[in-house]
């Protein structure tokens, strides 16, 4: 006889993200779509909300520190780079269950709105200078079917100070 335990995974809701957004008077736009899975996918979101593409991804390093890695869709990640000027060991992507214990979100719905949800307060944000001079960007609100437009300095200024969240620029344009 098979037993069956079922473990409810409390997962955080596009509207407890929004309402972080309006109680610090952020405005935002939001717009609905089918699931985005791939950069590919996510394409004409882009093009309707007039946004550059944008990847987030969980990093880890040896030392148990995890980052939030937002870096333009066009640009190739490079670790080694990456960690060099964040003086840190080797980084390596986080697997499904880190995303889930920490941001409450599984892969291809990673951003930085997901921050909300890290009560541990585990995860940098490590923002690529790029993206830091765009006026506005794009984030999911914890699920992959929903894109939010924003200021980038109402997120990097109002929204990661609220969340204590570190903020760090790099570039990631480097080859090092």
């Amino acid at each position: 006889m098979a037993l069956f335990v079922f473990i409810k995974i409390q997962k955080m809701s596009s509207s407890e993200v929004l309402d972080t957004l309006n109680k610090l008077n952020i405005s935002y736009q939001v717009l609905e779509h089918a699931p985005l899975l791939t950069m590919q996918d996510g394409l004409d979101v882009e093009k309707t909300l007039n946004l550059c593409p944008c990847k987030n991804l969980l990093l880890k390093n040896s030392q148990h520190e995890y980052f939030l890695l937002m870096i333009s869709g066009d640009k190739k990640v490079r670790m080694s780079s990456i960690a060099k000027q964040i003086n840190s060991s080797h980084l390596s992507f986080a697997g499904d269950d880190e995303l889930k214990e920490l941001l409450n979100v599984s892969t291809g719905a990673v951003s930085p709105l997901d921050l909300v949800a890290d009560t541990t307060k585990k995860v940098k944000v490590l923002m690529d200078r790029e993206l830091l001079s765009l006026e506005f960007i794009g984030c999911h609100p914890g699920v992959n079917t929903m894109t939010v437009k924003l200021r980038t300095d109402d997120l990097v200024n109002v929204l990661f100070p609220y969340l204590k969240v570190a903020c760090t620029s790099v570039d990631c344009s480097l080859n090092t």
